[in-house]
């Protein structure tokens, strides 16, 4: 007989317990998601979860969490099986999931996001003040610095991330479920997650299951460790019995260079063997949110830029695609006056964008992945300017999508494959409008240690191959120093306009130029 998780578990949490997958098994179509796992979840650890994008990390919290119901196999909660067929049954059950992707609706205020679905009430009417007064609390304990009638859409995605990780919190979960949670956070608010995990694991003897594609970070913060390739366990066990090495073979297999080998400086095509010509150039560009940016790109250069979230890196590359207006200064592309009034004209002066945020602007999920990728430049497949040329539009993607290595149906939904899958079907798309400059926005956000390889090595291929031009925006300090020849710092919306070689930087004095705001 199976417990009724209609409400909330009655278990001692001061002692150990265990939340546990029984040879899990997950098919969609042919392709097999899980494939026979059983794992077992103790109470007072952190258990990481690692896997290639597609390995099935994903599938498994969503069963967990009752948002998918397995094929086959089951799961046990404190010893007693459980079966969930909504997500508020797993919630009732204590089970609270923290997705990559942000799920909080962002036309409610903090207070109302906090508290959907749950709200407090007091003679009958809801007791907004008490709702406030514990939403204030929150905020604070996870360092959101703003007023609990703030709307959320006035929030950074890092603050939306934090405050997603407080809704969970807020509905005394028992067993909180983190996939991908860093990816939008700056490092000291990723030190404060950890904390926070921590808190929740060791001292009040929650279980807490993180998901994450940094294995640095997963060694750091986790008591066990465990797996996944193909939809089956490939390595489980204690933090301290398992090495970064056996870690990355069993997640990326063999390959003929390890995690730590992805790509460094010296392996770049150095700048004095290629043509310097001037490719972009912006004087003293200036909007509502961003004061005299400055910088010049050449052909075949990758240019860093770094920064912390709200510095207006981000907002710089959707002004140079055309998606926000500038008020005065100059753009030069090639030697032309450049004005992106539109992505329109963007796209046909060979400016091609990737953008962070790929669930929100960044792809029809209706569409399928060949469709997504073909959309922009549906003109170049015309015959006779009225009848597309399908079967070489579809060829031209699928080409690009065998060599990025995309796991998954991709004849189906894109929303249907990987976060990760899909920031790979995003960038293919950049790189079938063949563009000039190609401006990447967190490329490999939400991407594992084998994807990474492959996308550095495409970006690399491309400006050696090419001769184009990149901007890239990353949160991750060992991708600037790895992929890029320079880089510039920019904080509260400006750069000083001087850029520096990564091959004279490391991690610490890169994440102290963006604190200082100095070059």
């Amino acid at each position: 007989m199976k417990k009724d998780v209609s409400r909330e578990v009655g278990f001692e949490m001061t002692r150990e317990w265990t939340l546990s997958a029984e040879h899990l098994s997950q098919e969609f179509g042919s392709t097999k998601a899980l494939d026979d796992v059983t794992l077992i979840f103790t109470s007072g650890e952190i258990h990481g979860i690692v896997g290639h994008n597609g390995a099935g990390k994903s599938t498994l919290l969503q069963i967990f969490s009752g948002a998918l119901s397995p094929t086959s196999g089951g799961i046990n909660l404190d010893s007693s099986p459980v079966s969930f067929i909504e997500p508020y049954q797993a919630y009732a059950a204590g089970i609270a999931c923290v997705y990559q992707e942000l799920s909080l609706p962002i036309n409610l205020t903090i207070w109302q996001s906090l508290f959907l679905g749950h709200e407090l009430r007091k003679n009958g009417l809801l007791d907004k003040k008490e709702m406030r007064r514990i939403s204030t609390a929150v905020c604070k304990d996870i360092e959101v610095d703003a007023d609990a009638d703030t709307i959320l859409s006035n929030l950074s995605v890092s603050q939306r991330q934090l405050l997603e990780i407080g809704a969970a919190i807020n509905r005394k979960a028992k067993v909180i479920l983190f996939d991908e949670p860093t990816t939008a956070l700056e490092p000291t608010q990723i030190s404060l997650l950890f904390s926070i995990m921590r808190k929740l694991a060791h001292e009040q003897n929650l279980i807490v299951v993180l998901v994450d594609h940094r294995l640095d970070e997963v060694l750091s913060v986790c008591d066990r460790v465990t797996a996944l390739a193909d939809g089956k366990i490939r390595l489980s066990g204690k933090k301290n019995e398992i090495s970064i090495g056996s870690l990355t073979n069993a997640v990326i297999g063999n390959r003929e260079r390890s995690a730590g080998e992805v790509i460094t400086p010296d392996q770049t095509l150095k700048k004095e063997q290629r043509k310097k010509s001037l490719l972009l150039e912006v004087k003293h560009l200036g909007s509502e949110r961003l004061h005299d940016i400055s910088l010049v790109l050449e052909e075949g250069e990758i240019l860093g830029i770094y920064g912390l979230n709200g510095s207006g890196r981000s907002r710089f590359l959707r002004t140079l695609y055309g998606d926000l207006s500038f008020t005065n200064g100059e753009i030069t592309l090639v030697g032309s006056n450049y004005l992106p009034s539109s992505p329109h004209y963007a796209l046909s002066k060979g400016v091609a964008y990737l953008s962070e945020e790929r669930k929100k602007d960044g792809f029809i999920p209706l569409l399928t992945p060949t469709e997504n990728m073909t959309l922009p430049i549906l003109h170049l497949y015309r015959r006779l300017r009225i009848f597309l040329n399908h079967n070489l539009k579809n060829s031209s993607a699928l080409a690009i999508l065998k060599k990025l290595n995309v796991r998954g149906d991709i004849s189906g939904l894109i929303m249907r494959l990987s976060g990760g899958n899909q920031q790979k079907v995003l960038f293919a798309r950049s790189i079938m409008q063949k563009p000039i400059l190609l401006l990447l926005d967190e490329p490999t956000k939400g991407i594992d240690i084998g994807a990474k390889i492959e996308i550095y090595d495409l970006i690399k291929s491309l400006v050696k191959s090419e001769n184009i031009g990149v901007i890239l925006v990353s949160s991750e300090e060992e991708e600037i120093l790895s992929i890029t020849d320079t880089v510039m710092i920019f904080r509260n919306g400006t750069s000083s306009g001087i850029k520096n070689k990564t091959s004279e930087l490391d991690i610490a004095n890169l994440r102290l130029l963006a604190l200082q705001g100095k070059n």
